[in-house]
């Protein structure tokens, strides 16, 4: 264990200087496990500036869910969102030592023609009507990030009651999707206009969630988020919900600055 962790921080440290997202190390699942051959067996990992300075200390694990537009195979797309860019700062890994998991969805169709995602839900383009289908087995794509995380899990010294999950647009579906199914791996969830089910409300209430959307997305309508929120509460869930009255649906950014990084803050915050 040691001996592989002191091997992927003198990694890190030799490729900081090709840049921050050369931070997330490429990593693969073992290929041992299970898994169609429509997925991306690999992820990318940051690693804690202080895990080779103190090898028996646990920290905490942030697992993200990138959108759409970062689908593929090399794992820079997703290391350069918000979130991920953000924890991967001086400043952040500083203030917020953190393992930071980030799977990546494939690029292409499924033979319906449906874009690979980490959810079986409708492109949220189509009719509302078919956003309401049902999700009871988790995708090929979302099963290839479990993979990751249990890979992760096993392999670092993570703090199984700091596990974070967190998504943006489509991985804010994709984390709605992974929380109702395994609640109890997470501390928190996080989201940003990701769209979900109201009938998931309930395992997913077993965990605190801070929620942001804007009130102009024209791409995932808020409404679905404020009948969430909603139904959450309604379960006992420990909820916040942050609703940006001008906001369209890029408001990740500033859901994770403003305020000194609070929704961060208030992320590393909880235990499970």
């Amino acid at each position: 264990m040691k001996s592989l962790l002191a091997g992927i921080i003198l990694t890190a440290t030799a490729l900081v200087s090709h840049g921050e997202e050369q931070l997330y190390l490429r990593q693969s699942i073992p290929d041992s496990v299970p898994l169609p051959t429509t997925v991306n067996r690999t992820y990318r990992l940051l690693v804690p500036p202080g895990a080779k300075e103190n090898p028996d200390q646990k920290f905490p694990l942030v697992v993200y869910l990138h959108g759409g537009g970062s689908r593929g195979e090399d794992g820079l797309k997703p290391v350069s969102e918000s979130l991920p860019k953000l924890l991967a700062t001086a400043d952040m890994r500083g203030r917020f030592p953190c393992f930071v998991l980030v799977p990546q969805c494939r690029e292409g169709l499924y033979e319906d023609g449906r874009p690979y995602n980490w959810t079986k839900w409708e492109n949220q383009k189509a009719a509302p009507a078919l956003w309401l289908k049902s999700d009871e087995e988790a995708s090929d794509q979302l099963r290839a990030a479990m993979a990751a995380l249990k890979d992760v899990l096993d392999r670092q010294p993570v703090d199984p009651a700091r596990v974070y999950l967190t998504g943006v647009s489509m991985g804010g579906s994709g984390s709605w999707s992974w929380a109702a199914r395994q609640p109890e791996k997470f501390a928190a969830v996080m989201t940003v206009c990701g769209l979900s089910e109201v009938s998931r409300a309930e395992p997913i209430s077993k965990v605190p969630v801070w929620t942001f959307h804007g009130a102009k997305d024209e791409v995932v309508p808020v409404q679905r988020t404020r009948d969430l929120v909603k139904a959450l509460e309604g379960f006992g869930g420990k909820v916040k919900y942050t609703e940006y009255p001008d906001g369209g649906h890029g408001v990740a950014a500033q859901a994770f600055t403003e305020d000194d990084h609070a929704a961060i803050r208030w992320l590393f915050e909880q235990r499970r």
